[in-house]
């Protein structure tokens, strides 16, 4: 020892059962009672010695005690003379020691001074963790339960170098135990430092995206912490203080993009203690290196450490003042939302309420008052029960909704003063022991939906049915038919009704038709349907015999001719005419409706102002239910050998033999293989709109057939083929057709196109361009039906046509009519 300094040789390091140690004391100013005191060194069996170089005799034994932290040695030297201490130590701890001489007195000062220093840091810091772990429990706050157990492990570190270990406190451990401890709190010390900055800056670290970091750094310092028991001393030590570094970069970096984004005061309080504790830990590791002599005054490791836990404790009081002022703004603005709540609760027009489960209201705002409320303004109390409101059984349905979360239930209630329905629409839900809900009321809604629906089905002019009413009172009709009740349909139209409108105006024609509407309401039965057809009338007569449809039916004719309009100060009379039809089981509705249109237009062809009606003893009923039938046929696209094409012979009578031509006619199949007079079908399609399907299958077929017979078709003179009206002026057909000529162009100059007299001269314009168009391809053209229709050799010049085909009303009698003949 050397200027109150020593020099140590031979230690040993790794905690073994015991190691020796020597001391060399040399140079000493003056002998007397000195103390060798070995800093942060414990140790039991302590046995020390002392003599002085070249001596011979046996060594000194000394006095050696563990004192101070360390290991103290009294000895006493007589003379200033070099010495030479030894001693075997059983260790407690592994740290590095430090060997100082002292004066017995000096020593005896020191220890006193220790005791203070240690007692305060002890102090400081346990209270400091006791006061945390209180606040936490008071304030169930994870964070001040982080910081209570930082606090422990950094009094470990603060102090375990400095000699404030357990021994020192009164706890003496196994060696063995006390390395588990020293283990445990060290490895400990990362890990709730990472915990406890992640807690403090929790908000600001998942903002920034940096939680998930440091999330798994603790996760890292869980498992060192876990397996340090396991560890021996030395690998630990290695393992904690490498993962601390990388731990004490991320917590710095993360810190400084906090406070630098957001400034809070917590995060500059928190970084505050840090650089207490940085510039702490970098004296002592400094000095622990050699690199500093001494410490400087106040900045020792126990002081800067609670410096550090007194700024993190501003830290964790920050915060709790910023979460304080965050409760209480939050408490202000609920407040101030629950004021805004009331304000709305009172001020919304929709009743609003609270009920228990047996219906009697609990709290309700002024709408709800005011809807229930008498018709007396004064009088500003309401029933407390909803059955009383809404009628019985009401709070039974509220519960009933509440309970299985039903949207919207509606509820009629009966008015006791004015005798009329009420409408309410309510909806609830439930709160344990009550339910709460709105309700408003939706009378004016249920009555606009009622005219509505009436509008659906209903005219809105005459208020009779419309064609959608019709339709629901003509399946009704034949409903009570298949179960053998008599009904009937009349169809009734009023003659010359468009003169009306022309002469007088379509308002005029409108009251007429609200008149007659009325007129025809007052004369059928309670049960019977009106449906209004533009300037028609429909009839549905439901459980009426077949004897009193015909006196029905007149009355209604009655009603209408009997006596004259009074419109606008004029006097009009109106006829009807009348087409009536009974309901068959074996016959559709459309098929009815379609029979009673057929026998009003033949009370019109008998001169209007009539009743007609027809039954299936009516040839005229027969023939229109065939055409019926046929044209379904035709509309749902029957296979084609139901169709077969016929060639009629066209003779020169002159010359019979030298040429064959043709005219191609279609002809029809009944489903039992029957030939049907083309009349009927023909008739039919035309009226329905067919003749365009029918042309174009005809001339499909005749090109194909030719094109399949070459020889025939070069033998064939000319082949002609009809073209209506109908097919004449729709354009799609032109397209279509002159695409299949231009995929036969060998059969075009064979064919003939036949086109009516009144057909052509109906759209010249239309008719000229088809035949210039047919004639590129080498056809040819005949007006047929000549001389039936407004003939004039003038329109033989417009429409150069090869061939005139006189209508056969000249020629079946020409040998027998001289007028014909000359004709």
């Amino acid at each position: 020892v050397e200027n109150n300094s020593a020099k140590i040789y031979n230690l040993r390091t790794q905690l073994s059962d015991s190691f020796w140690i020597g001391i060399p004391i040399r140079n000493l100013a003056d002998g007397g009672s000195k103390t060798v005191e070995l800093r942060t060194m414990r140790g039991r069996s302590l046995e020390f010695w002392l003599y002085r170089e070249n001596q011979r005799t046996a060594p000194r034994k000394v006095i050696a005690s563990n004192e101070k932290g360390g290991i103290s040695i009294k000895i006493d030297l007589l003379e200033s003379d070099s010495h030479f201490l030894v001693g075997r130590v059983e260790p407690l701890g592994v740290s590095r020691p430090r060997a100082l001489l002292w004066s017995t007195n000096d020593f005896d000062l020191s220890r006193t001074q220790f005791e203070r220093a240690g007692g305060g840091l002890l102090g400081a810091f346990v209270g400091l963790a006791l006061l945390s772990f209180m606040i936490g429990l008071l304030n169930r706050d994870w964070s001040f339960f982080l910081f209570s157990g930082w606090l422990i492990t950094s009094l470990r570190v603060a102090s375990i170098n400095e000699g404030w270990d357990l021994l020192w406190i009164g706890i003496d451990l196994a060696p063995q135990d006390l390395m588990i401890v020293l283990r445990a709190t060290l490895a400990a010390h990362p890990l709730l430092t990472t915990a406890l900055f992640t807690s403090l800056l929790k908000t600001e670290l998942e903002q920034l995206g940096l939680i998930r970091w440091l999330n798994a750094a603790i996760v890292i310092f869980s498992a060192i912490a876990i397996a340090s028991p396991l560890l021996d001393h030395a690998t630990l030590l290695s393992i904690v203080w490498s993962t601390s570094g990388a731990g004490i970069v991320l917590i710095l970096v993360c810190l400084g993009i906090v406070v630098h984004r957001k400034r809070s005061a917590v995060s500059i309080w928190y970084a505050g203690s840090w650089c207490v504790t940085f510039l702490g830990a970098l004296l002592q590791v400094a000095y622990a290196s050699g690199l500093l002599s001494a410490i400087f005054p106040g900045l020792t490791t126990q002081s800067t450490s609670v410096a550090s836990a007194l700024v993190t404790a501003i830290a964790l009081a920050e915060r709790l003042r910023v979460e304080r002022n965050a409760r209480v703004e939050a408490q202000k603005d609920k407040l101030d939302a629950l004021e805004r709540f009331k304000q709305n609760y009172n001020s919304m027009p929709v009743g609003l309420f609270s009920m228990d489960l047996r219906g009697r209201i609990l709290l309700c705002n002024p709408a709800f008052i005011a809807m229930f409320r008498a018709s007396d303004e004064s009088k500003q109390e309401i029933s407390s029960d909803i059955n009383e409101m809404l009628g019985h059984g009401s709070a039974e349905r509220l519960r009933v909704a509440a309970i299985e979360s039903a949207l919207d239930i509606e509820i009629c209630s009966m008015d006791s003063k004015s005798e009329t329905h009420r409408w309410f629409l309510a909806r609830v839900t439930s709160k344990g022991d009550s339910i709460e809900g709105s309700i408003q009321e939706i009378t004016l809604r249920k009555q606009a939906e009622a005219k509505l629906r009436h509008l659906v089905d209903h005219d809105s002019l005459t208020g009779l049915r419309n064609r959608r009413g019709l339709e629901q009172a003509v399946g009704e009709a034949s409903k009570l038919v298949d179960t053998g009740v008599p009904c009937a349909v009349a169809h009734v139209a009023m003659d010359r009704f468009k003169l009306i409108n022309d002469l007088y105006g379509h308002a005029t024609g409108d009251a007429m038709l609200q008149q007659a509407a009325n007129r025809l309401l007052q004369s059928v039965r309670s049960r019977d349907h009106i449906a209004r057809l533009a300037d028609s009338f429909v009839v549905v007569f439901l459980d009426c015999p077949d004897f009193a449809v015909m006196g029905l039916s007149e009355r209604l004719r009655e009603s209408i001719n009997d006596t004259p309009f009074e419109l606008d100060g004029k006097r009009l009379d109106m006829t009807v005419s009348v087409g009536v039809v009974s309901f068959d089981p074996k016959m559709g509705a459309v098929d009815t409706m379609a029979a009673a249109g057929r026998a009003c237009a033949e009370a019109k062809s008998r001169g209007r102002n009539c009743v007609v009606r027809l039954d299936d003893r009516d040839t005229r009923l027969r023939s229109h239910l065939e055409e019926l039938k046929v044209v379904a046929d035709l509309q749902r696209k029957i296979t084609t050998d139901r169709y077969f094409l016929d060639f009629q012979p066209i003779v020169a009578l002159q010359s019979p033999h030298d040429s064959l031509s043709y005219e191609v006619l279609l002809r029809m199949r009944d489903e039992n293989g029957g030939v049907i007079p083309p009349g009927r079908f023909i008739g039919a399609a035309e009226r329905n709109g067919l003749m365009s399907d029918i042309d174009r299958w005809v001339l499909r077929s005749t090109l194909e057939w030719m094109d399949a017979h070459p020889q025939h078709r070069n033998r064939l003179s000319f082949a002609t083929i009809n073209i209506s009206g109908a097919s004449l002026n729709d354009a799609r057909f032109v397209d279509d057709a002159f695409s299949m000529i231009a995929d036969h162009p060998l059969a075009m100059p064979k064919l003939c196109f036949e086109i009516t007299e009144s057909v052509a001269l109906n759209d010249i314009g239309s008719t000229r361009r088809f035949i210039d168009r047919v004639r590129m391809y080498g056809s040819k053209l005949a007006l047929d039906d000549f001389g039936a229709g407004y003939t004039s050799f003038n329109y033989l010049k417009e429409i150069p046509a090869d061939f005139i085909k006189i209508d056969g009303s000249f020629v079946r009698d020409i040998n027998s009519d001289p007028a014909n003949y000359a004709i």
